[in-house]
């Protein structure tokens, strides 16, 4: 497996955060239902399969589980488990959103056409070759895309570590890729692949960047386009880990005319900048053309920077976008609560950033120029290695946005352009002017950036 993912807490949730809303679904070993109702209650499934023979198993291997030996009362106890399923459900068997399967997972799956269900999710029999064929038998019942998870992925246990086995030996086939494995749990997502190529759904990108450097502004700029959204530091786009399927749920969000978060004004107007805007994430509801495809993107400075390779490797477009540094690293000061302002010891207990960083200078520009070296070599270098597909410049952007539009277009591999707009570009004006700036700030920043930040000159005179 390529991706390991360890987490301290969390539970079951982040898979209930990635599981698409009003979806069909299976659960393979329900005992009591208690996941069922979380399923429930936390991604309102349209069709919903409960899956379990509730047979008590009595042979010495079975002796801790919970259908074996910790089942005191035998057969009967499993009878009222099952009864009791329909009187915890009974709302929604009623509503004909949960159906209830007494059976192996083996017989009842085999019942349903291929590609029926979004998920299935294997908590049945843990044994090595009941699992193994649980994870089979899903990859068939599951769609395109959809999503094969479960749970107890542990060495040992009474099943002797074979819901592991079965899930290492699963990940190398090729039909699926791994999407995470936390607290005991796995997820793995079915790729868009058809006898007719790749199938994609939705195209991935990124915009990233040192801060204050245009990228609120070009992730604004692409919003003008049909059918091109990208959201602006939202929460739930930080975690890389899971970056695609994160993405992937917004655009199914919004292919189903439901609202996604976006960074806006208080007139709900995309903004262009979020030091110099007041701005609110909230729910927006966008429309896209269902008969065009769907690029959606997320921009988010240091942190992508700082795990470029994981989003690559996730298959996802990153353009990255620069400023002068005199001017980025001036704006850094120009305000309190943003990180880069912060580089001193006695600020990394409540700014922790670049608390590990090995800085040589001692003064705050000289510190901010080396972090601004640091992050514009990593990507430099991505570039030449072509996991960043393209850069921009501020500049640029401001002499012709229409270019810079059609730049990441083609770089994202989109056949669209800057005139398929649906709104106006706004008017647009640089903020890069000597005379805008206290002169006793950006005068020492300039000669401390002409010191340190030594590959300025490859782009500014």
């Amino acid at each position: 497996m390529d991706k390991l993912i360890t987490k301290q807490s969390g539970g079951r949730q982040f898979l209930l955060d990635i599981l698409p809303k009003e979806s069909v679904g299976a659960e393979i070993g329900v005992h009591l239902g208690d996941f069922s109702r979380q399923i429930l209650d936390s991604i309102f499934p349209k069709e919903f399969h409960l899956i379990d023979p509730w047979e008590h198993q009595t042979s010495s291997i079975y002796k801790t589980a919970w259908y074996g030996g910790c089942a005191k009362g035998g057969q009967p106890e499993l009878d009222e488990r099952y009864s009791s399923i329909f009187k915890r459900f009974n709302q929604n068997i009623q509503a004909e959103q949960v159906k209830v399967h007494r059976g192996y997972s083996a017989d009842i799956l085999q019942q349903f056409p291929d590609q029926y269900f979004d998920w299935v999710y294997i908590d049945g029999n843990h044994l090595y070759e009941y699992v193994k064929k649980d994870l089979e038998l899903s990859i068939q019942k599951v769609k395109l895309g959809g999503y094969i998870t479960g749970d107890d992925y542990i060495e040992g246990g009474w099943w002797e570590g074979g819901v592991k086995k079965a899930v290492d030996e699963f990940a190398n086939n090729q039909s699926v890729h791994l999407v995470e494995i936390f607290n005991g749990q796995f997820i793995f997502r079915k790729n868009n692949v058809t006898e007719g190529g790749n199938e994609m759904e939705f195209t991935p990108f990124v915009i990233t960047g040192i801060p204050r450097s245009g990228t609120t502004l070009m992730c604004r700029l692409l919003n003008c386009v049909q059918n091109v959204v990208c959201m602006n530091e939202i929460p739930e786009l930080y975690e890389v880990p899971i970056l695609f399927e994160r993405l992937r749920l917004m655009s199914y969000l919004l292919k189903n005319h439901k609202p996604i978060p976006m960074n806006v004004n208080e007139k709900n107007e995309i903004i262009t900048d979020t030091q110099d805007q007041q701005n609110i994430i909230k729910d927006v509801t966008i429309q896209v053309n269902p008969d065009m495809p769907l690029i959606i993107g997320s921009k988010i400075n240091i942190p992508y920077l700082n795990q470029i390779d994981m989003i690559h490797e996730q298959g996802i477009k990153i353009i990255a976008v620069i400023k002068d540094p005199i001017y980025a690293i001036t704006s850094w000061n120009m305000r309190a609560g943003i990180n880069e302002h912060y580089m001193m010891p006695e600020d990394f207990k409540k700014w922790p950033r670049y608390s590990t960083f090995d800085f040589k200078e001692t003064t705050l520009y000289g510190r901010q120029c080396e972090i601004w070296e640091h992050y514009i070599k990593i990507i430099l270098d991505n570039l030449d290695s072509g996991v960043i597909s393209s850069l921009i410049l501020y500049q640029d952007i401001i002499k012709n946005p229409r270019n810079a539009i059609d730049i990441v277009l083609k770089s994202i591999n989109s056949t669209m352009h800057a005139e398929e707009l649906n709104e106006e570009i706004p008017e647009l004006k640089s903020r890069d002017i000597m005379e805008r700036f206290d002169q006793s700030m950006i005068i020492p920043v300039a000669r401390n950036v002409m010191r340190i930040c030594k590959t300025r000159q490859m782009f500014w005179n």
